[in-house]
């Protein structure tokens, strides 16, 4: 693909929001939907609390599905989207050490699938947020020469 239509029409951009949104909207369908049985093979007793996650991941992929959906992406709101994605990820983790006899082996290997995913989402969208910029300062640079 072409880095310099990449960059201009927020295309990379646009297809790792729309990535995101995809594995939110089916990581939400399945807590909402299937909250009982994830819950029994995570080890977990509560499964309203599943089911809160997974409607919140279902309004969060239709708002990812809206902003890549843009002529233009929000810049201000990308970078909301992947500081939370990276707070997830950070707080997947987290929990994981303050209580790793909480969940399941399965439960755990699924948190931190999960988060090792999310984390890749957070990569991207910081790299064709940043790309340019660093391409704006470099042309800075030579004019300033």
């Amino acid at each position: 693909m072409n880095t310099e239509n990449c960059e201009r029409k927020d295309i990379c951009l646009k297809k790792v929001l729309r990535a995101n949104a995809v594995f939110s909207g089916l990581s939400g369908l399945l807590m909402t939907f299937g909250a009982t049985p994830l819950a029994e093979v995570m080890g977990l007793t509560r499964t309203k609390d599943l089911t809160a996650i997974g409607i919140s991941l279902l309004v969060f992929a239709v708002f990812l599905v809206l902003l890549a959906s843009r002529d233009r992406v929000n810049r201000v709101l990308a970078w909301l989207v992947a500081a939370g994605d990276i707070n997830w990820v950070v707080m997947s983790f987290l929990g994981l050490i303050r209580s790793p006899d909480a969940l399941t082996a399965i439960g755990r290997y699924l948190v931190i699938g999960a988060a090792l995913v999310v984390a890749a989402f957070a990569a991207g969208q910081l790299y064709y947020l940043i790309k340019p910029l660093l391409r704006k300062n470099e042309e800075s640079i030579a004019v300033m020469e």
